[in-house]
């Protein structure tokens, strides 16, 4: 996996790289997943949802799964 380069990436103050949820989706779609993130009111925070797909729904044998 690459990652943008720290300060290629928006964002808002200045604590951190802001690749937190860069690194989230990637590691989310490697996987089969997704992550979607929204606004979640107008005085600030966000709502952000990850779906990774279950073995079950992959069609994986888990019987031999530690």
């Amino acid at each position: 996996m690459q990652f943008p380069e720290p300060g290629s990436v928006p964002r808002h103050d200045s604590s951190g790289t802001g690749l937190g949820l860069t690194i989230v989706d990637m590691i989310a779609r490697a996987h089969g997943g997704s992550v979607v993130a929204a606004n979640s009111s107008p005085l600030g925070g966000a709502h952000v949802e990850v779906r990774l797909s279950s073995a079950r729904d992959s069609g994986r044998d888990l019987s031999d799964s530690a």
